[in-house]
């Protein structure tokens, strides 16, 4: 009797402990298939300290175990901005180099900034190619160019008188005067008249001004020039000497367009000619411009 109560109780005991046994390695299993994450320092493999603090500095992790979704990595410069909509590659590799230049952002609203106070935006700055934090370098001067001399030739004749169709000069080398018609050419000089032009005007106000005038030809360069009353005549082979920004020198002529060394692509038209400056057009924004001797 008593060997089969010892018999029950055995059995008792191996069913009760048997669950317990079963659950203990089911635990162990699930600890073992998924091992804790050591969570380190951000640029180190220090361990970063107390459990809450490691959950708080870890990139992407929350506080509570979740995963937190990462920042996007950053645009490239000027993507999507549509002051650049249009604009080729290479050139807005050079207007990010003028923005990086100045330190200045590419972003619409700063382009629309006045950063040095000088009454124009940077925008306006930046087609000028001028200084957006310096006052003194305003659009309509090109700071990035200088004159470095302009030689002007003058047609060495000078209009006195005409007289229907008679026309008195002086030739301004030898002093010495003569009467030239259409068809005739003046002593020793490479031209000839093509016409000649007796015309007086009045203004609004009825003061009457002698605008008659003589047209000569070059005989050597087909060149055209129109003599006026007592006014020398500036000949084509008049020059202006420009530096770019690299130092060199380019010679460019009145109504010429022409493209400035250390300015690729881009293309200026000389409107004027004068001692202290050179006035040019920019063919792409219409921009009228000085280029200032220095």
């Amino acid at each position: 009797m008593k060997q089969s109560v010892r018999g029950f109780a055995l059995l008792a005991l191996l069913v009760a402990v048997a669950p317990s046994c079963s659950k203990k390695g089911q635990d162990t299993r699930v600890v073992e298939s998924s091992p804790p994450v050591e969570d380190t320092v951000p640029g180190t493999t220090q361990p970063a300290g107390g459990t809450s603090s490691r959950a708080a500095s870890a990139p992407g992790r929350q506080s509570n175990g979740a995963s937190a979704a990462l920042p996007p990595a950053p645009r490239p410069a000027g993507e999507d901005n549509p002051l650049f909509a249009g604009v080729s590659p290479e050139d807005r590799i050079k207007f990010e180099a003028w923005f990086k230049r100045y330190n200045l952002s590419s972003d619409p609203e700063v382009m629309d900034q006045d950063a040095d106070h000088d009454g124009y935006t940077n925008r306006e700055e930046f087609l000028a190619d001028t200084n957006p934090l310096d006052p003194k370098s305003m659009p309509g001067v090109m700071d990035a160019a200088s004159v470095k001399a302009v030689n002007e030739i003058t047609v060495p004749l000078l209009l006195r008188q005409v007289k229907g169709d008679k026309a008195r000069v002086q030739n301004t080398q030898t002093g010495a005067e003569e009467e030239l018609s259409k068809g005739s050419q003046p002593k020793g000089l490479p031209y000839k008249v093509r016409d000649v032009k007796e015309s007086v005007k009045a203004d609004k106000h009825g003061v009457f001004t002698d605008v008659s005038n003589v047209t000569l030809e070059n005989t050597a360069t087909k060149e055209t020039v129109v003599l006026i009353r007592d006014l020398p005549a500036r000949s084509s082979e008049t020059h202006a000497v420009i530096v770019g920004p690299n130092g060199e020198e380019k010679k460019v002529h009145l109504d010429e367009t022409v493209e400035i060394p250390g300015l690729p692509g881009r293309k200026f038209k000389v409107m004027e000619l004068r001692q202290d400056q050179v006035l040019v057009e920019e063919a792409s924004t219409k921009r009228t411009l000085s280029i200032p001797k220095r």
